[in-house]
């Protein structure tokens, strides 16, 4: 629900805080949230650091030409809806109005498995 276009309705916030044993009431400190998202038949890994206004996308790219580590393209960024993501989390764990994008975003991408698999079907 959070790369959807609309944004949650509290009752579906709620529902997904007791699908994570979050607590239902008071305030949940402000940590790094791990996510798995899915994109385009892949599953990669950002880590949301809303206190260091960082943002980590690890894997999000499978070609050998795009290893390494670098800055996080804005324009990928949106395309798999890094944003709303970004400004979605906040209100998930009830934290106060944090800032509309990370300052940082650091992208580490390696070869991977899908990718060999798909060189050695063609």
């Amino acid at each position: 629900m959070f790369q959807l276009e609309n944004d949650p309705e509290e009752e579906e916030l709620e529902h997904m805080r007791g699908q994570l044993c979050l607590p239902t009431d008071g305030v949940i400190e402000i940590q790094p949230v791990v996510v798995v998202v899915h994109h385009i038949d892949h599953y990669f890994v950002v880590v949301a650091d809303h206190t260091e206004n960082a943002m980590y996308v690890f894997g999000r790219h499978v070609g050998e030409h795009l290893a390494g580590v670098y800055l996080q393209d804005e324009d990928d960024w949106r395309s798999w809806k890094g944003d709303l993501l970004w400004v979605r989390l906040p209100k998930l764990f009830r934290w106060a109005r944090r800032s509309l994008a990370p300052n940082l975003m650091l992208s580490v991408n390696w070869p991977q498995v899908g990718d060999q698999l798909l060189a050695f079907i063609l």
